[in-house]
């Protein structure tokens, strides 16, 4: 029921000349032009409307399964994972050896939260395609993550051991050259305080791909953890100058420098971003953020509500405008919001919803959920 109302809600956001289009007994071109125009609006970030295109082919051809595909990946980018896997549970329902769906699926339960759930499915991918690095890359940062990684007890230490086989084989089967097997493997000996490891791997992920500041942020991180400012300072900056357009890691280097207190220069990327394109929702969701470390409740819900408007049926937007209205203490306007991120399949709201927290600073994931991206 809760599945039909959301899919309900989402069709209600989509403007009429969309629906208008479709007819009730459609001839084979209009069906092909629904498929195009579908996945032509999923490339462009149009997600909501994208589905609209893609139902209309289901209800004539449900077992479409590129259709079906494109569907998943369209609700996988908004964030609403639960939907996403609604579609893949289909496919693979009708074909259990299908590749591509286990592979979207093991990444679907990784945003859920479902460690147990994405490695049964990298375990199924990896015995049917054993050849394919991104298979053993991504069963180890399964192991990375479903433990917390601090404090580092025996059972964090055994799971470890197992993601590093796992990334090592990886990167043996892509070459010996792998961008994000050397960050995660960087991120554990991190996490392992064996700084010497982690530095040499985040080196190797810099060599693998020179291209990408997420090393640099990394080093940052760690830099700073040793309360060396100044040089953590220019890995930020030196993360941001090598890809100014990467928003995830750009996004992260903002994290710490509001932890900083430098709020200014983080409201002023965000305030870029937003002059690049008035609708992005990385922009409006990352100032809003910013705001809300600020505990600058007012001008955190007006950006989120931006996002709203802009990007309606997107879990974590949701999310942010609920805890926007928490701070300025409508609880129960904010835990809607969560309630309807949750059901999309945020796995922060639903914990918060879980623990039933009041709003304090230390519930303040810096977007969580946003651009989440790995490796991580």
């Amino acid at each position: 029921m809760k599945k039909n109302l959301i899919i309900l809600f989402i069709l209600l956001i989509v403007p009429f000349f969309i629906l208008s289009q479709v007819v009730s007994t459609p001839d084979s071109s209009t069906i092909s032009n629904w498929k195009m125009t579908g996945s032509f609006l999923l490339k462009t970030g149009q997600y909501p409307e994208s589905v609209i295109y893609l139902d209309s082919v289901l209800d004539i051809s449900p077992f479409d399964r590129q259709v079906r595909l494109t569907k998943a990946e369209a609700f996988f980018r908004m964030g609403n994972y639960n939907l996403s896997k609604h579609e893949l549970d289909f496919l693979l329902q009708l074909n259990k050896n299908d590749t591509t769906a286990i592979f979207k699926r093991v990444l679907v339960n990784i945003q859920l939260g479902d460690y147990q759930a994405a490695l049964s499915d990298a375990n199924n991918y990896t015995d049917i395609k054993p050849g394919d690095a991104y298979g053993w890359y991504y069963k180890g940062y399964i192991f990375k993550n479903r433990v917390p990684s601090k404090p580092v007890t025996v059972t964090v230490k055994t799971s470890y051991k197992k993601a590093i086989k796992n990334l090592e084989k990886a990167i043996e089967i892509n070459g010996g050259q792998f961008y994000e097997a050397f960050v995660v493997l960087g991120n554990i000996y991190k996490n392992l305080d064996e700084r010497d490891n982690a530095l040499d791997n985040y080196r190797k992920a810099i060599a693998a791909d020179s291209n990408q500041g997420l090393p640099y942020m990394n080093i940052g991180e760690m830099q700073l953890s040793g309360k060396d400012t100044a040089a953590a300072l220019a890995s930020f900056y030196k993360a941001i100058d090598v890809n100014p357009e990467d928003q995830y890691t750009i996004t992260q280097v903002n994290k710490y420098l509001v932890r900083l207190g430098i709020y200014d220069q983080a409201l002023s990327i965000f305030d870029r971003w937003i002059n690049d394109d008035s609708t992005s929702l990385n922009g409006w969701l990352g100032k809003g953020s910013v705001y809300l470390q600020q505990k600058k409740f007012t001008e955190s819900l007006a950006c989120f509500d931006k996002a709203v408007s802009y990007h309606p049926g997107t879990a974590a937007v949701y999310y942010y405008h609920g805890l926007a209205n928490i701070g300025l203490g409508e609880k129960k306007a904010g835990k809607e919001d969560l309630r309807l991120a949750a059901e999309l399949g945020n796995a922060a709201a639903r914990k918060y919803l879980e623990t039933d927290l009041r709003y304090s600073e230390s519930w303040l994931p810096f977007l969580f959920g946003l651009l989440k991206q790995l490796p991580k």
